[in-house]
């Protein structure tokens, strides 16, 4: 009798493993991360690419003139690594060595990335030039001028803060669209010309109106004759649900990212959109519901997920939290058992 009872065991063991692999398919999330956030992007750099042709530099300090890099670095084919204002660091050296970069390309002006920089990447032998404006609305525009985009299509981004523009910075940058800055009441001069110069026909803005006000989209609509639509939510977590949503959700690979810090989601926008994932913003000890709602509801082919950071950005907690998500139908079973 113990024989048939250890029999049945095996059996039911064996099947709760079939189960789990072939109706869940989810692989346990893995890490991606370094010492400090310079090395964390040099780690997205080496998860991504084996060789690229150009490399994009970004200050670590501050987010505001990357905030629309994500479409052009995509176009380049070239990751976002964070750099030292002055100096340029041996690990972000070596790591442009091993993929062969020919050409760097520095984000912002040099107040955040100075000509000290640009001359030590230039003695590498490497060809070096700037896309950098008066400020980051200027910046943005520069950005979205050289990539040059026929679609007549845009996103408008609050500019004075980052989680907005960094949860769409994968799909803006897999469709080619440039993100254009703003302030919550006034629409910057520079960006107002960008749109009329380019033609632009249709416009995104992403955020409530406590960041982008129904002033700057009358003003769009009534003034500038441009079609407009907005994505918003309750909070930056929401906001990034709908634009996951937005975005259809067919990948099969997540990223997650710390939504309350730039560093990790700056680099890992064109990441996503190089590997073809969907980005979701997290907080570090805690899984927003709205995240939770896009992985469970909208994100269901999802089936491995890339952690950006360690265990003091994101929590054991909130990777506990996506793997058990994701082996819910396991979890059933063994009640059933």
């Amino acid at each position: 009798m113990k024989r048939l009872e250890i029999c049945l065991l095996f059996v039911l063991f064996l099947a709760l493993f079939v189960f789990s692999s072939n109706s869940v398919g989810a692989e346990t999330p893995k890490r991606v991360y370094g010492s400090d956030r310079i090395e964390t992007s040099i780690k997205i750099s080496q998860e991504g690419w084996k060789q690229a042709d150009t490399v994009f530099l970004s200050t670590s300090s501050n987010f505001p003139d990357a905030l629309a890099g994500a479409p052009l670095a995509y176009k380049y084919d070239a990751p976002i690594l964070l750099s030292l204002k002055d100096n340029i660091r041996e690990d972000i050296k070596k790591e442009v060595i091993r993929l062969g970069a020919k050409r760097v390309i520095l984000l912002g002006g040099k107040a955040v990335l100075s000509d000290t920089l640009k001359n030590n990447l230039e003695n590498l032998g490497l060809e070096v030039r700037r896309i950098g404006g008066a400020n980051r609305y200027e910046t943005a525009t520069l950005i979205a001028k050289e990539l040059g985009s026929e679609s007549k299509l845009a996103y408008l981004v609050y500019g004075g803060n980052f989680p907005d523009a960094l949860a769409l910075s994968p799909r803006a940058a897999s469709s080619g669209t440039p993100i254009l800055l703003t302030q919550t009441n006034t629409l910057p001069n520079t960006t107002k010309k960008f749109l009329k110069e380019n033609e632009i026909q249709s416009l995104t803005i992403i955020g409530g109106n406590g960041v982008i006000s129904n002033k700057i989209e009358t003003e769009l609509n009534n003034v500038i004759k441009i079609n407009t639509a907005r994505l918003d939510g309750e909070d930056r977590y929401e906001t990034a649900q709908k634009i996951v949503r937005y975005g259809f959700c067919e990948q099969e690979k997540g990223i997650v990212a710390r939504g309350d810090h730039f560093a990790d989601a700056l680099t890992g926008g064109v990441f996503a959109a190089k590997t073809n994932a969907v980005m979701f913003l997290v907080k570090p000890n805690a899984m927003p519901e709205s995240s939770l709602s896009s992985m469970k509801v909208t994100c269901q082919n999802v089936k491995n997920f890339t952690v950006l950071g360690g265990k003091n950005a994101i929590s054991d907690l909130v990777v506990n939290t996506i793997d058990a998500t994701y082996l819910s139908s396991t979890e059933s079973l063994k009640e059933l058992i």
